[in-house]
């Protein structure tokens, strides 16, 4: 439910880009609105497996079938098509809304039984804390993160009517098309399927960057935008390389060139607090503040006796949340928006893993029954689908007979 309602919040902070003018994250809405329906599907199997294990104690099915119908039915896609931002908007948000009392009414539920807390091992009751302060601490920095958003459109406004000077865009459509080109002598054959996803889409941002710059006449966010994507999109191509290997050496030089593009192209926008009056420099700083006490939360809970119910992949998430949250301290400590947008939505999805990790290795994960075989079981179903995965992509052009061989050598 915690990751249904996390990709529901992402819904609504893009449609709310959307509707500030960024229409660069159409397409990150479809993939998520295709998660959120799988991850629906999924929630509803688990709610019928609980129903026989351990009843209706902890949930309300009219409240969850009637949530479930709302997410079936949510059509965002189809307003959209039809240019109803607002609808689509207000949709997500009711959506979102019965999410989060579906959610407080479990832990409710779970907070009105006393004699089931009783009976927890001091273990479980570690387990559930943990759990419970994480969702809570994530929520708040999904609360923080469309604060600043709000705050990050007025610059955003008034950054968006400055043109880029014509030299400098010419220099920047001409790199853009050489970085591309530069990118032609990856062979993507050699990254994982995260790393490949991730060099297809530096490539089209690339592309988006020269036809920005190309534009008559050239906006100055419209281009920086596009460079910032673009980088973004090569140091996790980079991340996909083998870390000796040319493909990982080329990307993270095209990587550096792409980074001194889009600082240039920063130098050519608005002051972070230009046009700012006293009271958005005052909610830059109550934001800076909060953004302090949730690392200052998030930074107890690692260091407290509960993170020992944490695994290592665990632990790794919340450094990475507690990473992010620095990162947007200082961000927001400049004024700088939409770098703390940024930092912020990486420390959710750090926060998500952690939680994440928290259910995976949790001695209810799975029934007490299941043997080592089982387990094994799942991992060979596990490697089977990414497989599956892998080779509904296709071969990339011109390694036909080395993928073959490839899976065949996986068959032997």
């Amino acid at each position: 439910m915690a990751r249904l309602q996390a990709s529901q919040q992402k819904i609504v902070d893009l449609l709310e880009a959307l509707k500030a003018g960024d229409t660069s994250v159409r397409g990150e809405l479809e993939q998520l609105q295709q998660r959120s329906r799988e991850d629906l599907r999924r929630l509803a199997e688990a709610r019928a497996r609980l129903d026989k294990e351990v009843g209706q104690e902890f949930l309300n099915v009219d409240a969850f079938q009637a949530m479930e119908a709302r997410m079936r039915n949510q059509d965002i896609g189809e307003q959209l098509r039809r240019g109803d931002v607002d609808g689509a908007l207000d949709q997500a948000r009711d959506g979102l809304e019965e999410l989060k009392k579906l959610r407080d009414d479990v832990q409710q539920r779970r907070g009105d039984q006393p004699n089931r807390a009783a009976s927890m091992t001091p273990q479980e009751r570690a387990r559930m804390e943990l759990m419970r302060e994480l969702s809570r601490i994530q929520d708040d920095e999904v609360g923080l993160r469309s604060e600043t958003r709000d705050l990050h459109r007025a610059w955003r406004q008034q950054a968006q009517a400055k043109p880029l000077e014509a030299g400098l865009a010419r220099k920047v459509a001409q790199k853009a098309a050489a970085l591309r080109k530069e990118l032609d002598a990856v062979n993507d054959a050699r990254l994982g399927r995260d790393g490949r996803r991730a060099l297809d889409e530096a490539r089209e941002q690339l592309q988006q960057l020269e036809g920005e710059a190309s534009a008559d006449p050239a906006r100055a966010l419209n281009s920086f935008e596009a460079a910032q994507r673009s980088s973004q999109a090569l140091r996790r191509a980079s991340a996909g390389a083998g870390e000796t290997s040319s493909e990982r050496r080329t990307l993270d030089r095209v990587g550096a060139q792409a980074q001194r593009l889009l600082d240039q192209l920063g130098e050519a926008l608005p002051a972070p607090d230009s046009g700012l009056d006293p009271a958005q420099q005052a909610q830059f700083q109550g934001a800076q503040q909060r953004q302090a006490s949730l690392r200052g939360r998030a930074s107890h809970l690692l260091e407290g006796s509960d993170a020992s119910e944490l695994s290592e992949t665990g632990k790794q998430a919340l450094r990475a949340a507690l990473d992010g949250m620095q990162a947007s301290t200082g961000a927001l400590e400049q004024r700088r928006g939409g770098s703390a947008i940024d930092a912020q939505s990486e420390a959710i999805a750090a926060l998500q893993r952690a939680l994440d990790s928290l259910r995976e290795t949790s001695p209810s994960a799975r029934p007490a029954a299941h043997s080592e075989a089982s387990t094994e079981t799942e991992r060979d179903r596990s490697l089977r689908d990414e497989l599956m995965d892998a080779m509904k992509e296709g071969a990339p052009d011109g390694f036909d007979l080395e993928v073959e061989r490839y899976y065949e050598e996986l068959l032997r």
